[in-house]
């Protein structure tokens, strides 16, 4: 039963706060992707922002499987 609540969690966090942000910083990862090849430190942002992007993926992952919220491995 939990895990069906743990579902739609996923699926509202997906929705409202996972799509956006990560279309906002795929603007961002476009963008800076290559000042990375020329400046290093900017690497470390380049991988945050495709963190960040990946963050849908999490969330799906987490919706299938009916993942709790504090039992993230």
């Amino acid at each position: 039963m939990f895990s069906f609540l743990w579902s739609i969690w996923w699926f509202l966090v997906l929705v409202l706060f996972s799509f956006p942000i990560a279309f906002l910083f795929s603007v961002f990862y476009i963008l800076l992707q290559p000042f990375a090849v020329c400046c290093s430190p900017m690497t470390k942002c380049v991988n945050m922002a495709l963190k960040v992007i990946q963050m849908p993926l999490f969330c799906t992952h987490n919706l299938t499987q009916g993942r709790s919220l504090f039992a993230l491995d």
